[in-house]
């Protein structure tokens, strides 16, 4: 179905280019950014680069609001697939870009830029830039729920990159602390602490352990192990 969509993409915007259609650089860029789209599910990651960077040009230089304030959302696009091209620096640059455009981006979208910032700068071996965005996903989880997992396993990126007791302060003392206590117990339990939960805490919390000792042996983020 994918290989159905990226034909349907591009006949689309052989259409648009044929009959200089009202707004043509707006309808293109929409059709640029759902080919980028589609080329990043077929694990064409530098052709849905492409795409999109183009999107986010023709986004930029549009007059009507309802296309500009598709940048914000197609600049998210953009540093996922730039993480995955392992383009780090270019993923934090537009993840940032992003998330200046403010309103336009969903609360999803805003928790993913973040999410993207801090996989990339740990990634980059510059983990201490990404604390104010782990603060972010913290302030978002609190009202974004349920929790999705690729926020819990980017938290635990996130104490490989700045250590367990760092971010185990930052989860603490944060408006969704009892949404994850599971990770508070795990991150307690690698400092060598041994707080008292229940059961399936405790559970949850030793899932989290045994995680935190593959994405060692991992050493870079992945763009998302689970989108869910």
């Amino acid at each position: 179905r994918t290989e159905e969509a990226l034909r349907s993409f591009d006949e689309t915007m052989k259409y648009v280019d044929d009959h200089h259609t009202k707004n043509i650089a707006g309808i293109r860029a929409f059709g640029l950014a759902g080919r980028g789209l589609v080329l990043s599910e077929l694990d064409r990651p530098k052709e849905a680069l492409k795409a999109l960077e183009e999107a986010v040009e023709l986004f930029e230089r549009c007059e009507p609001s309802v296309f500009r304030d598709r940048t914000g959302p197609t600049l998210v696009e953009k540093a996922t697939v730039e993480m995955k091209c392992g383009r780090f620096a270019a993923a934090l640059d537009s993840a940032e870009r992003a998330l200046a455009l403010g309103p336009t981006l969903s609360m999803g979208q805003r928790l993913q830029a973040h999410v993207i910032r801090t996989r990339a700068a740990v990634a980059a071996g510059k983990s201490l830039i990404c604390e104010p965005d782990i603060k972010q996903i913290l302030m978002i989880l609190h009202e974004f729920k349920p929790l999705r997992k690729y926020a819990l396993q980017t938290l635990m990126w996130a104490s490989i990159g700045l250590g367990e007791k760092h971010v185990l302060q930052l989860v603490r003392t944060s408006p969704s602390a009892e949404l994850l206590l599971p990770l508070s117990t795990a991150l307690e339990q690698e400092l060598g602490e041994g707080p008292r939960v229940a059961t399936e805490v405790e559970e949850v919390a030793q899932d989290i352990r045994r995680e935190l000792a593959e994405m060692r042996k991992q050493k870079v983020p992945a763009v998302f192990e689970d989108r869910n």
